[in-house]
């Protein structure tokens, strides 16, 4: 699925009606832009460009990046759930919200968003 001017594509994510991934106008390396597709349409829009990757989508179009979650025009931060904790880590997110992924304090572990 490519968008207009895209040269290459790829999807990292597909849930009901919605995809993520990332388009490219030049080589795998320059030029990229991540984007949520309509599968309904095949219309392809640019997430918030705030978003480094684009990892997961729930049902609804809810796009889950590594470190933030994007609601269309709104984003909220995965924050640590415990102080000097550093890195948090999205890697998957469900249709009611629930993120899970990772935080790194002095070690990995798991962790859980809520309401995101």
């Amino acid at each position: 699925m490519l968008a207009p001017g895209a040269r290459w594509s790829g999807i990292s994510a597909a849930r009901g009606n919605w995809a993520v991934g990332v388009i490219g106008t030049g080589s795998e390396d320059e030029d990229r832009t991540l984007v949520r597709w309509d599968l309904r349409t095949g219309v392809a829009a640019a997430v918030n460009p705030v978003l480094v990757s684009a990892l997961d989508v729930n049902s609804r179009g809810t796009v889950l990046g590594d470190r933030a979650v994007e609601h269309g025009n709104r984003l909220v931060a995965l924050g640590g759930a415990i102080p000097g904790v550093r890195d948090p880590f999205g890697w998957g997110i469900a249709d009611n919200g629930l993120v899970v992924g990772s935080i790194n304090g002095s070690r990995l572990r798991p962790a859980r968003w809520i309401n995101c």
